[in-house]
C-alpha cells in the first residue's frame, strides 16, 4: 500500500528536513501542535509509530527548520509564473493541480510568511508545504519538477534566498496586483458631491448589491467565446458609480470581479493583466455617472 510519510520520512530527515504527517485528502497536518516541527523534527521512535498506522498519510515539510523556506506560486499564467521564477532563481520544486512551489534557505532565519494578492506566497517558519508523492485533494498526484528533490538534496546544497526577495516579488508582481489606483472623476462630478442621509446609502448599498448578486453569478457561469471580456466590462460600467460615490468597496468590488473571472477561465485564457485592464477600463468609464433615483418602491 502506498503510504508517502512512510516511504520519504526518513529521507527527509537525513537531508536535514522536518517531515510532517498529512491527513489523506487535504494539506492538514495530522498533528495537534504540529508547528513545534519548525523548530525540531519528529523523533525517530515518532516516526516509526505514524508509519506503522493503517491510514496513509501523506507528507509535508515544516518550513522554518535548518532555515527552509518555500515560494508558493498559485496560478498557471505563464507571464507571472516566469516573472516569478526570475525573481526567485531556485529550480528544485514541486507541482500540483495548479502553480508550483520551489525551495530555497534563509540560513539568517529572519524570513516571514507573506502573501502577494492570491498569486504568490513566501511560506516561512510557521509554515508547512505538502511534498509527492502525497495526492493532492483535487486528485492528481504532487510531483517534483526536477531530477533533484528535498528526499536527496541536503539543505545546505538549497540555494539562497535573497533577503529582498520580498520586496522584488512585490515589485514583480504589481503590473498583476488587484488593487487599482483610485479612478479621478471628471471635475463635473467632484463639484457635485452626493451627500446621502445614512438611510438612503443603506438604500443604495442594497440596490448595488442586489445587482451584483444577479449579475455576477451569470458571468461566473459563461463559457468560452460567449462574450465574457464583454460582460465583465458592462457589469463595472453599470456598478461603477456606487464605487464612485463611496457606497461599494472599490478592493472588494475588484476582488469579486476577478474571482468571477477566474470561475469562468477568463483570466486562464486571457491573462489576469488583460482582466483587471477590462475592470479599470469600465471603472473609467463609469466614474461621472450620478446615482439612480431609486423614489419610494425601493425602499
Amino acid at each position: 500500500m502506498h503510504k508517502p510519510f512512510r516511504d520519504t520520512a526518513f529521507r527527509l530527515i537525513e537531508a536535514g528536513h522536518s517531515p510532517v504527517p498529512i491527513v489523506p485528502g487535504t494539506k492538514r497536518p495530522a498533528l495537534a501542535g504540529w508547528q513545534r516541527l519548525c523548530n525540531a523534527p519528529l523523533s525517530p521512535d515518532e516516526i516509526e509509530r505514524i508509519a506503522r498506522s493503517p491510514i496513509a498519510y501523506g507528507v509535508g515539510v515544516a518550513l522554518g527548520f535548518n532555515g527552509l523556506v518555500a515560494i508558493d506560486v498559485d496560478t498557471d499564467d505563464a507571464e507571472i509564473v516566469a516573472a516569478i521564477r526570475d525573481a526567485v532563481m531556485s529550480t528544485l520544486g514541486k507541482a500540483g493541480s495548479r502553480g508550483l512551489t520551489v525551495f530555497g534557505r534563509d540560513p539568517g532565519g529572519g524570513f516571514r510568511t507573506r502573501h502577494f494578492a492570491g498569486m504568490a506566497d513566501i511560506l516561512a517558519h510557521g509554515s508547512q508545504t505538502v511534498l509527492p508523492p502525497t495526492p493532492h485533494p483535487a486528485g492528481v498526484m504532487y510531483r517534483w519538477m526536477s531530477p533533484a528533490t528535498l528526499l536527496d538534496t541536503p539543505i545546505s546544497a538549497l540555494p539562497i534566498i535573497d533577503p529582498d526577495i520580498a520586496d522584488r516579488l512585490a515589485a514583480t508582481l504589481a503590473p498583476w496586483s488587484t488593487t487599482l489606483k483610485p479612478v479621478r472623476k471628471p471635475a463635473q462630478a467632484r463639484l457635485q458631491p452626493c451627500v446621502l442621509s445614512a438611510n438612503e446609502r443603506e438604500r443604495q448599498q442594497r440596490y448595488a448589491v442586489a445587482i451584483l448578486a444577479r449579475e455576477l453569478p451569470a458571468l461566473a457561469s459563461m463559457a468560452s467565446n460567449t462574450g465574457r471580456n464583454q460582460s465583465a466590462f458592462r457589469i463595472v460600467c453599470r456598478v461603477g458609480r456606487w464605487v464612485h460615490h463611496g457606497i461599494i468597496a472599490q478592493g472588494r468590488f475588484v476582488a469579486d470581479v476577478l474571482d468571477v473571472c477566474e470561475h469562468n477561465g477568463l483570466v486562464r485564457d486571457d491573462g489576469r493583466k488583460a482582466v483587471l485592464a477590462t475592470i479599470a477600463s469600465g471603472l473609467a468609464r463609469s466614474a461621472g455617472d450620478t446615482l439612480p433615483d431609486l423614489g419610494a418602491r425601493h425602499g
